[in-house]
């Protein structure tokens, strides 16, 4: 069975690297007009009076700037004569993160699970920050559940990428009025570019045991695959592959990613090999993203 897994991860990447052998990356405009078209092309020539558009499929259209409701850049790329919007949440698949940063200066708002929001926010294409909480009127402050990952981007490219980071959730369960929390430190090496990646994350998760931390004594082994099924679909796979358990224990998920270009909505399931051979129901999963800029 622990060669099974490693089998799965290395037929992944093989399809996600073949997938991407053939690219083209070309810069492009998108034009939204008041009559709900939307124009994929290059600019010719823009006025204050008019616009003139050059679309993918070389036909040109003059417009006026009172039709234009929009215009921005294209995030994404032609491939095989077909137009693929660019994920906006490729840095992060479910709930581990990929070595792929958070654009510079790039904002948004994710809520995992419809309980834990949390802000996002990238620096200089190197550094991810990310803190939810979870608080409703009444609750006592030393008792809100939180979530907080940092994350360096030491190196990206369309065929590796590599990170490193921690992360930290501040659990709402109690005993005997004392919380809980845990934590990830961790390593990624991604695989492929932002369309199709695969991901390996290594490293120690520690708990805290009322005011005691302690460290597991065997690391934590992530496999994570964000694969293209269309334009803005994905399919996700994300598996847990916890110390001290049983294979059949490991947390394993799938799901599906739909996206625009400001907002992602992932639709999934947790379980394990033997939830599945106990007849016990998978976990859903939901998690909302909204790109502010």
């Amino acid at each position: 069975m622990p060669q099974f897994k490693y089998l799965i991860f290395f037929t992944l990447l093989s399809i996600t690297l073949s997938q991407d052998l053939e690219t083209a990356t070309t810069r492009l405009m998108i034009v939204k007009t008041m009559d709900y078209n939307s124009y994929l092309g290059t600019i010719n020539y823009k006025t204050d009076d008019s616009l003139s558009i050059t679309t993918y499929d070389s036909e040109i259209i003059n417009l006026s700037q009172s039709e234009v409701v929009a215009m921005y850049d294209f995030e994404g790329r032609i491939k095989r004569g077909r137009i693929q919007r660019k994920d906006p949440n490729a840095s992060f698949y479910l709930f581990s993160p990929s070595a792929f940063a958070i654009n510079n200066g790039n904002l948004y708002c994710r809520d995992f699970c419809l309980f834990y929001p949390s802000v996002n926010y990238g620096i200089a294409n190197i550094v991810s920050l990310q803190f939810g909480a979870f608080w409703y009127p009444g609750m006592d402050y030393e008792n809100i559940p939180y979530v907080g990952n940092l994350k360096f981007t030491a190196f990206e490219s369309d065929i590796v990428s590599i990170a490193g980071g921690v992360s930290y959730i501040h659990l709402p369960l109690t005993k005997d009025q004392e919380l809980y929390s845990a934590g990830y430190g961790y390593a990624t090496l991604t695989f492929g570019n932002r369309y199709n990646h695969v991901s390996l994350s290594t490293g120690w998760g520690y708990v805290q045991d009322e005011s005691e931390w302690h460290q597991l004594d065997k690391p934590i082994v992530v496999l994570a695959a964000n694969l293209r099924i269309f334009n803005s679909m994905s399919f996700m796979t994300e598996n847990w592959i916890i110390p001290d358990k049983d294979i059949e224990d490991s947390l394993l998920s799938a799901s599906l990613r739909f996206f625009g270009r400001q907002i992602a909505l992932d639709i999934g399931a947790i379980f394990s090999v033997k939830s599945i051979q106990d007849n016990i129901e998978p976990i859903p999963v939901v998690n909302i993203t909204y790109h502010l800029r």
